[in-house]
């Protein structure tokens, strides 16, 4: 969503987690300051929907920033800033903790890697914009 804002010439997009209170309250700050509209898409793990223990909501949105699913960017007047560069995490070990993705075989889950590894490959390029098929 928030690429698709910043698409459509919003002045300030940028992505947050609940796992990383800093970084979001300096772009609430930042996006408070800026004139004209702005868009936030902030990760906040769901209980009933993810499935997940209400005592790991916050390990499990920084296991989705780790992993890479789950970029923290934002992009100012379509500038690209990266916040954080994920440690690339196997995203088996976010996903294993949300019960909404128990169904999935392991083909799947190496197929999400792969998708999520050529994502970070085309922004490590500067192509934030781009994508590759997959």
């Amino acid at each position: 969503m928030a690429k698709i804002m910043a698409m459509h010439s919003i002045p300030y997009s940028a992505t947050a987690s609940i796992s990383h209170p800093y970084d979001y309250m300096n772009k609430l700050q930042k996006a408070a300051k800026i004139d004209g509209p702005v868009f936030i898409d902030l990760l906040c793990s769901c209980e009933p929907g993810w499935l997940v223990d209400t005592d790991r909501m916050v390990e499990v949105a920084k296991k989705m920033v780790d992993s890479g699913m789950w970029p923290l960017y934002e992009i100012e007047n379509k500038k690209v800033t990266i916040n954080l560069e994920p440690q690339m995490i196997p995203v088996e070990e976010a996903l294993k903790l949300q019960g909404r993705y128990k169904h999935l075989k392991k083909e799947e889950i190496e197929e999400i890697q792969k998708i999520i590894n050529q994502e970070w490959a085309l922004i490590k390029q500067g192509k934030f914009w781009e994508t590759e098929e997959y």
